[in-house]
């Protein structure tokens, strides 16, 4: 019977490998059967194995093997068996465990690395568009101080304009109450003027016909006069 143990195989393996030697030709196998058998150890671990092999041979074949302590050594020898194929798996186990893993561990670092990378270049970038945005927040915050102060200077510039169209307005109603006076007074004005004309008229006609009236007496009074001549 050959076992093909990997390198490096503990000392369990080869009881392992002695045991089912034993088990399967009734012998215990020698040095070099051991090493044909693929179990690659050092001589020393191979020779301390047969050693104690064959002290736990001597004491079972001493022993009646109907006695209690024949059965014994029989069920510490299949302990030991099982104990040594217990062994022998999980040292593959952990063999075969870190042959698989450790590829997959070197992938899942890399991506763990890729994934860390990622994220430092995610906040790297995050924080440049935290410092744009507070960038432009402050030039927002300057151009909407700009318009505030724009608008201030445009509602005082308009109250002031309110203040002289009010001035403005007192004015012209000032004025137009003047003009409306004055247009009284003009009026009054023309009144008197209209009737000290037409009285003005009334004495010139007046004064004409009474100079006609003393025409005609003093044409009169001279024909008289030249009537009474001409008698003489």
């Amino acid at each position: 019977m050959d076992q093909d143990f990997s390198a490096g195989a503990s000392a369990s393996a080869v009881e392992l490998y002695i045991a089912e030697h034993v088990a399967e030709h009734g012998v215990l196998p020698t040095i070099a059967q051991v090493r044909e058998g693929g179990v690659r150890a050092r001589t020393a671990t191979i020779a301390a194995a047969l050693r104690q092999a064959r002290a736990t041979a001597a004491r079972t074949k001493a022993s009646n093997s109907t006695s209690p302590e024949a059965v014994e050594a029989i069920v510490e020898l299949g302990r030991a068996m099982a104990s040594a194929a217990t062994r022998v798996l999980d040292d593959e186990v952990a063999s075969l465990v870190e042959r698989v893993l450790a590829p997959a561990r070197a992938v899942s670092d890399e991506v763990i690395a890729a994934a860390f990378g990622q994220r430092d270049a995610a906040l790297a970038e995050l924080a440049a568009e935290v410092e744009l945005r507070a960038v432009e927040r402050d030039v927002l915050e300057n151009q909407l101080s700009s318009l505030r102060d724009d608008i201030a200077a445009i509602r005082s510039e308009r109250d002031a304009a309110l203040h002289a169209r009010d001035l403005a307005f007192e004015q012209r109603d000032r004025a137009l109450g003047e003009a409306r006076a004055a247009q009284e007074v003009a009026e009054l004005a023309r009144s008197e003027l209209t009737a000290a004309a037409e009285s003005t008229q009334a004495a010139a006609r007046q004064s004409e016909i009474a100079l006609a009236e003393e025409r005609g007496r003093r044409l009169a009074a001279e024909d008289r006069i030249t009537a009474l001549e001409g008698e003489h």
